[in-house]
């Protein structure tokens, strides 16, 4: 889904994620036709929730797949392949060089360079 709140996506999430999590009810009365800023700060935390739940399960699922083509891979090309994932490692983290991120962003990325490298 596009971030982006003019987006088609955006506005469809929007709205099923308006039917699953109703607005609360106004804590004050307001004119009719304005914006009651609680409510829709409530509604984007759900659509960013829902999204993000997708977004997980996608990496899982791409996770889980990448693992099985590291394990059926030709022998020869797993060293190749180990190669390749540390080189872009070592790219992704000359990148950060620049704006650091996090510890937690650091462990995590080399985790997960780590279970794929045991899978070859």
């Amino acid at each position: 889904m596009n971030g982006n709140p003019s987006s088609a996506a955006f506005t469809a999430a929007a709205a099923a994620n308006a039917e699953t999590y109703p607005p609360p009810p106004a804590t004050s009365a307001r004119e009719p036709g304005t914006i009651d800023p609680l409510s829709t700060m409530i509604s984007d935390i759900g659509i960013l929730g829902d999204a993000s739940l997708h977004y997980g399960a996608r990496l899982l699922v791409i996770r889980e797949l990448l693992k099985s083509l590291c394990r059926h891979a030709p022998i020869g090309l797993q060293s190749a392949i180990a190669d390749d994932l540390r080189a872009g490692t070592e790219r992704i983290l000359a990148r950060t060089d620049e704006r650091p991120l996090p510890d937690a962003f650091y462990h995590a990325l080399l985790d997960e360079m780590n279970r794929y490298l045991e899978h070859l």
